[in-house]
């Protein structure tokens, strides 16, 4: 069974070699690798069924697929994100309180933005690849916790 990913867009924005502030090269090349194994089917990358991800991703990267490989990568994703093959969507339910942010997550302190990301990773069984932010790192203990792992691509850079 392969791999079911969930990538923090802090990863694309990297990938692009953007970033604020910007990464190292290790960093960028390594978030490139990982994107680019996405792309080709060596993990299953999750998302949740109502967008929120993919409307993340938007703000930040092109839906042409270029210049950067983030963008390449969130092209991919919006041309496979109903085939269940390399994409999977993870429906995941709101809440109107600001403590938790969703329903399969209890009361928590991380970053509201990050909750989503969070949210699939738990429903979907997957992991939360990440790059340069430091709250998953802060609040590694909780997200533990919930049975879920997050791979620290650039330890040396998170902000």
């Amino acid at each position: 069974m392969r791999d079911r990913i969930v990538v923090d867009t802090n990863v694309l924005i990297v990938a692009n070699g953007r970033g604020n502030p910007p990464a190292d090269y290790e960093c960028e090349r390594t978030c490139i690798k990982m994107l680019e194994g996405a792309a080709k089917g060596k993990q299953v990358v999750l998302l949740d069924g109502s967008n929120r991800i993919m409307n993340e991703y938007s703000d930040h990267c092109s839906r042409r697929g270029t210049p950067g490989v983030g963008d390449m990568f969130f092209k991919f994703l919006h041309d496979h994100q109903h085939s269940e093959e390399n994409v999977v969507r993870v429906p995941i339910q709101e809440t109107p309180d600001t403590e938790g942010g969703f329903t399969n997550l209890p009361p928590n302190d991380l970053d509201p933005n990050d909750r989503k990301f969070l949210a699939v990773a738990e429903a979907g069984d997957g992991r939360v690849v990440n790059a340069t932010d430091s709250d998953w790192s802060e609040h590694a203990d909780f997200i533990k916790s919930l049975g879920v792992h997050v791979c620290e691509l650039c330890p040396q850079c998170l902000k």
